[in-house]
């Protein structure tokens, strides 16, 4: 039915996730860990000798008498540090949530699974007991109470007051025609005198909000949604006043006689733009009908159709969508789809997350590095025939990022989540931009980058090559690339940052940027041919040896055919197995590493390029120095070879003291004109 999310030849990657739980005799929750939700039901009693986090278990009750709680006790001896918390939650089935004698003995026979020992120590855990919609733990809790802990004994259990939740539930489209929505009439809000068009018109709902419209046929067009403005319309909801409050579109079971259906859907020249403190709640399953999340399109000219969410407390969209060709966000022609909150997107490996085509626009402009994009290894994101995606700053991506067409782009900046490291399971297909900024360096993307746009490697890992000659890799901040470039694309090598070459066949980088710090160099470890088209900066070339004869340099031939001015390139070998006191056997070592480089362009009267060579403690790129010499180059072959003098460098601060900065002084680096004469450095190639 759906052509714009067709399957790209791709070998599969699934992320798959299993929870096991059994008796335990402690468990640990680093403080800052994501929270968990754990199924009791059918467990035995757990044990937590020191508990951190904020998690919620889930209980089954009795059918008939729903005070009985299915399932083991939880006992915690102690809870270290603060704002901790523990949930423990039924769902609401069989419980007449009316009836007070019977909510209070549910919460209670909840309660009493839960021991604190050392209660009457500390008072580490705050504890409550929840009456939920269903038993997934993002459930809409309706009924909530805080676990009391007995001072001796630690025993929990409930009385008092609870809290009452309760949503609004609408089954009726909104339209922005005021004259449609008259199960609105009481939220909406007429602002004829607002500056803002799309305020001119607001509904005002508080609270949680659940949107479940009832159809059995659709309009004209043949698609159906929660929310469909009607031409012309231009209107804005605010649904929810606090950072819980929810909007939920639920899309599951409603049948349609043709049709697609969707939680948001704008073809006319309309805008809906939502603010939802709590977020967009998008639900989509697959049953019989075609299902998607939010489109913005229209053929005609002279239109825009627009869809915004807003949310100042971060929570954007949240859409799931289990079946077959669901696609969670869509901009046609003359559409536009933004989010400015925290996303997290769900759909199976034949859907798609994201879709621009046509023209349209899809902005997903939070950069706090929480957007989540899982689509089982399919399609996370395609834009094709001029689309645009742009997605802010992204905690995990699981699928392929893909562009076909003149125009079309997407532009990623991906973080890392902040427990597994794991960044983006998937590859850049076409015009695609990466800013790979890992929070830490645990922060991995597995994935091949075949684009013709700019890769930006911060910090983090990078498994996968490069295989668009347009390509631009740029890695920085001791970041770490292992793969291959592909012939003609560009390269620069900042903040220590590693190349480890994979590839066993010559290569030819475009422009290579090196540090223009010494202390910042990046390095590359190669064991194939490297030519450099254009040479700028500093940086290393990391060469392995032989262990049984370190004269034996192990590792590919180095082209420089031009350089800028005051470049300089290094080719490092480690002194694992090297006597450093034999002096022929290191000037045997250096001439064999220099005889590797060749300066072609110095045969032509170019003089733009330092060689040298270097025994350091390791092929790193922070690694100290141990032995250096320079290189010279044969002005009819430009080929290298090694300088007079081996040297030891020093590694010694300069304190501008003369006494203590003697071995600076006996190498003619520091001199000092007269006493108490500014201190003057000459300047050295090492």
């Amino acid at each position: 039915m759906r052509n714009h999310c067709k399957k790209m030849p791709r070998k599969s990657i699934l992320l798959q996730r299993s929870i096991a739980l059994a008796l335990i005799s402690c468990l640990y929750l680093p403080i800052g860990a994501s929270a968990e939700t754990i199924n009791m039901s059918n467990q035995k009693d757990l044990a937590i000798a020191t508990y951190q986090g904020d998690n919620t278990y889930l209980y089954t009750h009795d059918s008939n008498l729903p005070s009985v709680i299915n399932g083991g006790k939880i006992a915690i001896t102690s809870a270290s540090g603060s704002n901790n918390k523990i949930h423990l939650q039924t769902d609401s089935s069989g419980i007449n949530i009316t009836d007070k004698t019977v909510v209070e003995s549910v919460l209670n026979g909840l309660a009493q699974k839960l021991i604190y020992s050392n209660y009457s120590k500390e008072y580490n855990l705050n504890g409550s007991v929840e009456i939920a919609e269903g038993l997934t733990g993002s459930s809409f809790v309706t009924r909530y109470g805080y676990i009391n802990f007995d001072d001796k004994t630690g025993q929990g259990s409930f009385e008092g007051t609870y809290n009452i939740y309760s949503r609004n539930k609408f089954s009726t489209v909104i339209t922005g025609d005021v004259n449609k929505d008259t199960e609105y009439a009481g939220y909406i809000v007429s602002n004829p005198n607002n500056t803002q068009e799309f305020r001119k018109i607001d509904y005002a709902i508080g609270g949680t909000n659940i949107f479940k419209p009832t159809i059995t046929s659709t309009e004209v067009g043949g698609n159906f949604a929660a929310i469909q403005p009607s031409d012309g319309k231009q209107f804005w909801i605010t649904a929810g006043t606090s950072s819980g409050d929810k909007a939920t579109l639920d899309l599951t079971n409603i049948k349609t006689n043709s049709g697609n259906v969707y939680g948001i859907y704008n073809d006319k020249n309309a805008g809906v733009y939502l603010y939802v403190p709590g977020g967009v709640e998008i639900i989509g399953t697959t049953d019989g009908t075609y299902k998607g999340g939010i489109y913005a399109g229209s053929a005609k000219e002279n239109t825009t159709s627009v869809v915004k969410v807003d949310s100042s407390y971060g929570d954007g969209l949240q859409i799931t969508g289990s079946g077959k060709e669901f696609v969670a966000i869509e901009a046609g022609h003359n559409g536009q789809v933004i989010s400015t909150g925290i996303n997290t997107i769900n759909v199976s490996t034949n859907g798609c997350g994201i879709i621009a085509s046509d023209g349209g626009i899809v902005q997903l402009t939070n950069n706090d590095g929480h957007n989540y994009i899982n689509a089982a290894g399919g399609i996370a994101a395609y834009a094709k025939t001029g689309g645009q995606i742009t997605i802010g700053k992204t905690s995990y991506v699981n699928g392929d990022l893909v562009t076909e067409g003149d125009g079309s782009k997407i532009s990623i900046t991906v973080g890392s989540d902040y427990n597994t490291g794991k960044a983006w399971d998937g590859n850049a297909i076409g015009h695609v931009d990466v800013n790979f900024n890992a929070w830490n360096s645990l922060g991995t993307w597995n994935g091949t980058f075949d684009s013709d746009g700019t890769m930006s490697l911060v910090t983090g890992t990078w498994n996968g090559n490069a295989k668009n000659a347009g390509a631009s890799i740029i890695l920085s901040d001791k970041a770490v690339w292992n793969g291959s470039l592909a012939n003609g694309a560009d390269l620069t090598l900042l903040g220590r940052s590693l190349w480890n070459n994979t590839s066993t066949e010559a290569l030819t980088i475009g422009n290579f940027t090196g540090s223009d710090n010494k202390g910042l160099r990046g390095i590359i470890v190669s064991n194939s041919d490297l030519t450099f088209g254009k040479y700028s900066g500093m940086s290393i070339i990391g060469m392995k040896h032989d262990a049984s004869d370190p004269t034996k340099i192990i590792g590919g031939n180095v082209t420089v055919k031009s350089a800028t001015k005051d470049s300089a390139i290094t080719l490092r070998t480690d002194s694992s197995g090297i006597d450093m006191t034999n002096d022929a056997s290191l000037r045997s070592i250096f001439t064999n590493m220099a005889q590797k480089l060749t300066y072609s362009a110095y045969t032509s009267g170019e003089n733009n390029l330092n060689g040298y060579v270097e025994i350091a403690e390791g092929l790193t790129a922070g690694a100290v120095g141990q032995k250096i010499s320079d290189i010279t180059f044969d002005k009819t072959t430009g080929k290298g070879s090694v300088g007079n003098d081996i040297l030891t460098p020093i590694n010694a601060v300069i304190t501008g003291n003369i006494t203590k900065d003697s071995t600076y002084v006996d190498r003619g680096i520091l001199t000092m004109m007269m006493i108490n004469q500014p201190i003057i450095l000459r300047k050295n190639n090492y």
